[in-house]
């Protein structure tokens, strides 16, 4: 019996592969095979995929008349090489375009991590190798973010807005633990790195006129992935891709 099996598990059609030699027996089995069942579809790279099943159906009956008859096989019946041929080379070609797709997004990564490299790499120059790996990657979080420190404020800017930090300071959050597989595609050291804050406030301008500041807010948390890879750091932050514009305490509105 072929059954052919979506991703999902559904039943989508089943042919005889080789008649039972009762045309009774070979309706009852298309007919219990349709008949809401449910299979574990056939996998590809660890993922479902709709494929042909081959089963093997035997039916009570004298053993000796059972033994006496062979059991089919692939290359014992043609209807079973009609669905392994087209099977084998549908495998083929998803292994093959899962590579070519696999290739195609290792390059695009490689793009964006050697951008973002180049914008980076003024910061990370500024990180010493004799520092805690720790300490490194909080500094490493801190030269991105490229805070301007006037008093004991701390002032982004971002788009339109300018952002005002009352008590920030960068703490490191945790580390991961690198596997086999890691160490051999070059990196160092994996983890979090957080920055707190006990309030905020945003300056916005833009249209020709200033809004001026709002009012004072509690900081929420923001955490980065922060990682070391061939003796590179990368800083990674919600919802933002590069390092941010420089400030200079004289940009910085009063109020």
């Amino acid at each position: 019996m072929a059954v052919r099996v979506l991703a999902n598990g559904d039943f989508a059609e089943a042919k005889l592969a080789s008649s039972s030699g009762f045309d009774n027996l070979d309706n009852a089995v298309l007919k219990y095979v349709a008949k809401g069942q449910r299979y574990e579809p056939a996998r590809f790279d660890g993922k479902p995929m709709e494929g042909w099943l081959l089963y093997l159906i035997k039916f009570a009956g004298d053993e000796s008349e059972c033994k006496s008859k062979p059991e089919s096989s692939a290359e014992t019946s043609p209807v079973l090489a009609q669905y392994n041929a087209p099977m084998k080379a549908l495998i083929e070609q998803a292994r093959a375009k899962n590579i070519e797709t696999q290739a195609e997004q290792q390059k695009a990564f490689d793009a964006q991590e050697q951008k973002r490299y180049a914008s980076e790499e003024p910061y990370r120059q500024r990180i010493s190798a004799k520092m805690p790996v720790e300490w490194q990657a909080k500094y490493a979080s801190e030269l991105y973010h490229n805070f301007v420190h006037c008093g004991d404020m701390r002032y982004d800017r971002q788009n339109s807005e300018i952002i005002q930090l009352r008590g920030a300071a960068f703490y490191f959050k945790d580390a991961d633990e690198l596997n086999e597989l890691d160490l051999a595609n070059g990196y160092e050291w994996r983890g979090r790195v957080g920055l707190y804050c006990k309030m905020k406030r945003t300056y916005r301008f833009g249209g020709g006129r200033d809004n001026g500041w709002s009012d004072w807010e509690y900081c929420s948390n923001e955490i980065s992935r922060v990682w070391k890879r061939h003796g590179k750091w990368h800083v990674e932050t919600p919802g933002d891709e590069r390092p941010r514009p420089r400030l200079s305490c004289a940009d910085v509105p009063p109020g």
